[in-house]
């Protein structure tokens, strides 16, 4: 409401509708106050600029089996219709002056001054035409023939004629009318060209047509998406698996994305190269990997893992693990002769023999770890250095993934549907292909190991042979010859025990580094598995929201979503076609597959692969070029997150999907489409003329509409020849229905090219006028009369004025001996407080309220023995016809709602003392003692001036003036329910002061 406001004023009201029915328990209580509630804001935000219409259905609509079913809903229905009764003769001289939701919350109270609704619409299924809507379902009838009215009362064309005809037609003539509820009756009939359902279908179709083509789904013999083709990828024409594409992938020097490369390292092509040559099952091959030698010199498994030079890390890399590679054990433990280059120690090898044995585990842990006892191996500076290199190939890897899979979804085609066509499919086998191959390379890289340690026993046997080298140095080292004197004597056996020992230890040191190149590259293997499997997953995850869904997930994906939305959209076309009591289609087009727009569509559809933090991240979207020329696009990405992805997706390739078909709108008007059908104006109104007629049915005797008003939406003038079609319609409508009265039939311009709405209204009914009030008030009756199943009547309602009501309905059988019924609503309206009632009546009686004369004009006024002047309780008033008699309902309403001095300026000064009042009447039944009291009550009820008979002569004098018999009956009910209620209060009165002198 807040964001109308702007747009509100007096040419320009705020419509609020409330739709709703009697047939409920709750909701139909809640009638009322929803009413003023939104009176309530309305005023705030737009002052009097607004109209509030009820929409009532009728209990007819629910009930299968015809009336004689649900007698508890048809009473329910009466008690909510007899209360909002009530409140439609609110005004601000008369009802209820406030509704209380708390005791001491004045933000919880509403004033009112006016009718709940400007107009309130009782709508029943039956209707007195052949069209009857009766024994249709509600869903088929009814309600969309209310929905076509509303429409038409929200249309900001049509609508203002409609706002106006209740603010000007029938509030003019209802404040000429006498004070007592009236309700109107609508029906429609509707002409349309199914433009938005075409517009709904044909970009369901075109959008189904891109998905087909974008996502290739494999769809089984009952129509479900079972899963998405590999094959359709048709930039690879030679179609290949998942393994071999990614043995493709793997073997590329580089891969090429808009003109940047990013170049590959030897590492994926060494593993391709081992599938290629089928290395399990290669065992020379193995036996060969297996027998080591695999980091001396420039070896191959050694090179792919580190060689990643082409950038400055990757040249780093390379030289800390150079530098731990030409590191053989004597640089760091020297022997102490040396036989060739490098250094020597200088001391003797006994000497030596405890520096050797303690420092080279030393060298050997810092450099190239150790076993712990839990089985796991350290690497040292050697491992740390090709760990680095590992993470310099994961990093490589998934720039290589990136820009592969970026570059394969979006392809490069310029014909869209192959550039994007198929492409998931044919990315999740190359994802699935790259993880076997990694699979495939672990498992040689263990059938490696397995040799190794197994069948070659490498690492046992190099320890071996360094530990019985260490105890022939041992036993050698201080060997003494005759002839070395320059070496104090020392025999050349120590010399080479210590040389053999050292090259043990290298021998043992290079197996050890084999074996941690193998496990690295293992796990670096690993590593890119990983990353690949992740990714296959975000693929797996996309696949399930663009094709198969996912139940397990609770993922329902956009081709099912799609087709499930167009089969509904066919489902309500077909229910369209059904609904011929309310509407007709005009103008229908069948769907054509276009090329041109499926090509355009499916190259709006756009992927985005990003690093994620375990794996690329991969976003479909459409770019939606920009409204206004030279602005940037807009990327607007499917969700898989929230609440009901699927149907958000849908919404958003809807969006694109139904650009093509904007110039439905201006192609296929009405107008120009209905005179397909029926050549001329006259053969139109032929053909619609009564169909929307008002849908209720008439009570037997009845006042008749107060107005009858026929409005007709439709956008006629698009040229001269629909002018002048619609205006023979217009013509041969109106001499059709000459007894509309209130306000012409009318021709009003319409929002809506494609649509007619004929909206036909009968205004300012009694509620006795229809049918249904009777049998709902029928079964009221019998409800709470019913001694074996009824309930109390009080139980039906829920405020004060309509329970006190129900008290007296119940005493009127037994202490006057009349029937059972309900109060007229503008009797109940003043019951408001019923101890205030009765002592206004008390009063009367006692003659503490009476018809004063003032210079000629009569008022009604209460004055108690010990008050100085009256308080008035109507205003003096006087025409050249004589006194004006004040309504005795007005009077009562003053009284006990108001309360106050009636003159102007006096309602703060003067104010009716209730104790005091009260205490007036207990004093004045004892000093004038019980017999002459019980004749004064007596004398209300029996006698000519009393004010039971003088109520009834006014009623019969009323009645005298209809010359109808049927007609007369339904007058002046209201009067006679006053008499009878007024006799109740007189006859319990005499009868307390009786008990109270018998006690």
């Amino acid at each position: 409401m807040q964001d109308l406001q702007g747009d509100v004023s007096r040419d320009m009201q705020l419509e609020i509708i409330i739709v709703g029915s009697l047939a409920g328990g709750t909701g139909a209580g809640m009638l009322v106050d929803m009413a003023y509630l939104v009176r309530a804001q309305a005023a705030k935000m737009v002052a009097n600029n607004y109209v509030v219409r009820g929409f009532f259905v009728l209990p007819r609509a629910f009930t299968a089996g015809g009336l004689g079913e649900g007698r508890d809903m048809l009473a329910r229905s009466f008690a909510a219709w007899r209360e909002l009764d009530r409140f439609m003769i609110v005004s601000e001289r008369f009802g209820l002056r406030q509704i209380n939701y708390h005791e001491t919350n004045q933000d919880l109270r509403i004033r009112l001054d006016r009718r709940a609704y400007d107009v309130s619409y009782m709508v029943d299924p039956a209707r007195q035409t052949v069209n009857s809507l009766d024994n249709v379902r509600a869903e088929e009838g009814l309600f969309p023939g209310l929905a076509h009215v509303v429409s038409a009362i929200l249309d900001e064309q049509a609508g203002k004629e409609y706002t106006e005809f209740i603010t000007t037609n029938l509030a003019g003539k209802l404040a000429q009318l006498p004070r007592r509820p009236y309700h109107s009756t609508v029906g429609s009939y509707t002409l349309k060209v199914p433009v938005y359902y075409a517009q709904e279908k044909f970009s369901h179709q075109l959008a189904l047509d891109v998905l087909r083509e974008f996502v290739a789904p494999e769809i089984n013999n009952n129509g479900r998406v079972v899963g998405v083709s590999e094959i359709r990828n048709r930039e690879v024409p030679d179609a290949q698996d998942g393994v071999r594409t990614a043995l493709k992938f793997m073997f590329a020097s580089a891969i090429n994305v808009s003109g940047n490369e990013i170049p590959n390292t030897k590492f994926l092509p060494l593993l391709a190269e081992v599938r290629e040559k089928d290395g399990l099952r290669n065992t020379a091959m193995a036996q060969q990997i297996a027998r080591g030698g695999l980091t001396i010199g420039n070896g191959r498994f050694l090179e792919a893992l580190t060689n990643i030079s082409q950038d400055e890390e990757g040249k780093l890399i390379m030289r800390e693990i150079a530098d731990e590679l030409n590191r053989p054990i004597w640089r760091e433990v020297p022997p102490s002769r040396n036989a060739g280059p490098g250094g020597a120690a200088g001391d003797t090898p006994a000497s030596a023999y405890s520096r050797i044995k303690s420092k080279v585990p030393q060298v050997r842990q810092e450099h190239y770890g150790l076993d712990t006892a839990s089985g796991e191996r350290l690497r040292g500076k050697y491992g740390k250095a090709i760990d680095r290199a590992k993470t310099a190939q994961t990093a490589r890897f998934r720039s290589l993934l990136q820009a592969w899979t970026l570059h394969a979804l979006n392809g490069d085609s310029t014909d869209a549907r192959i550039a994007r066509g198929g492409k998931i499919g044919y990315v999740r086998a190359f994802y699935a292909g790259l993880i076997d191959n990694f699979d495939y390379f672990v498992k040689f890289l263990n059938t490696v190991r397995q040799i190794r340690n197994e069948d070659l026993r490498l690492g046992a046997k190099t320890k071996q042979a360094a530990d019985s080298a260490l105890r022939e140095y041992e036993r050698l080292s201080g060997k003494k010859g005759w002839l070395p004197f320059w070496d104090d004597f020392t025999h050349p056996d120590a010399h080479r025990a210590q040389r053999n020992y050292l090259l043990a230890e290298q021998r043992d040191i290079d197996v050890r580094k084999d074996d941690i190149l193998l496990d690295v590259l293992a796990e670096t293997t690993l590593a890119m598995r990983a990353i690949a499997e992740n990714s296959l997953k975000d693929i797996q995850n996309w696949i399930a929201h663009l094709a198969t869904g996912d139940q397990n997930l609770k993922i329902n994906g956009l081709y099912p979503e799609a087709v499930d939305s167009l089969g509904n959209v066919n489902v309500n076309h077909q229910i369209d076609k059904r609904l011929d009591k309310i509407s007709q289609l005009v103008g229908e087009h069948e769907y054509k597959t276009d090329e041109a727009y499926v090509i355009d569509a499916i190259e709006s559809l756009k992927w985005q692969v990003t690093d994620g933090s375990s794996g690329v991240k991969i976003t479909c979207g459409i770019e939606f070029p920009s409204e206004e020329q030279n602005q940037p696009s807009t990327y607007m990405p499917f969700r898989r997150e929230g609440e009901n992805p699927s149907r958000a997706n849908l919404e958003l390739i809807l969006q694109l999907a139904q650009r093509p078909f904007k110039a439905l709108y201006s192609e296929r008007p009405l107008a120009r489409e209905v005179m397909k059908i029926y050549p001329t104006g006259e053969k139109l109104a032929v053909a619609v003329d009564k169909l929307a007629a008002p849908l209720y049915m008439p009570a037997s005797t009845v006042h008749g509409p107060e107005v009858v008003a026929c409005y007709i939406r439709v956008h006629s003038n698009i040229d001269d020849e629909t002018t002048r079609y619609f205006g023979e319609f217009e013509s041969e409508m109106k001499q059709r229905n000459a007894h509309i009265k209130g306000a012409s039939l009318t021709l009003v311009d319409s929002e809506d090219y494609h649509k007619m709405t004929i909206v036909r209204s009968d205004d300012l009914i009694p509620s006795q006028d229809f049918q249904m009030w009777h049998a709902c008030r029928d079964a009221y009756i019998q409800q709470v009369t019913d001694p074996h199943r009824g309930i109390p009547a009080a139980e039906l309602h829920i405020f004060p004025a309509e329970i006190n009501a129900c008290s007296y309905e119940s005493e009127i059988p037994h202490l006057i001996g009349k029937n059972y019924r309900s109060l007229h609503p503008e009797v109940v309206a003043v019951l408001e407080d019923k101890e205030r009632f009765e002592m206004f009546l008390r009063a009367y009686a006692l003659g503490f309220i009476k018809v004063n004369e003032e210079r000629g004009a009569a008022y009604w006024a209460y004055q108690l023995p010990t008050d100085k002047e009256p308080l008035y309780l109507s205003e003096p008033s006087k025409s050249l016809y004589g006194n004006v008699k004040e309504d005795i309902f007005q009077v009562i309403h003053n009284f006990v709602m108001e309360g106050v001095d009636q003159r102007p300026g006096m309602n703060q000064q003067r104010y009716v003392d209730w104790e005091q009042l009260r205490d007036a009447i207990l004093n004045a039944q004892r000093d004038l003692g019980k017999a002459k009291v019980i004749k004064l009550y007596r004398q209300q009820i029996e006698d000519s001036k009393g004010i039971v008979k003088t109520t009834l002569v006014d009623l019969e004098n009323q009645r005298k003036t209809i010359s109808d018999e049927i007609l007369r009956k339904t007058i002046g009910q209201e009067r006679e329910d006053f008499a009878d209620v007024a006799q109740v209060v007189y006859l319990k009165a005499v009868q307390g002061l009786e008990n109270m002198s018998s006690k």
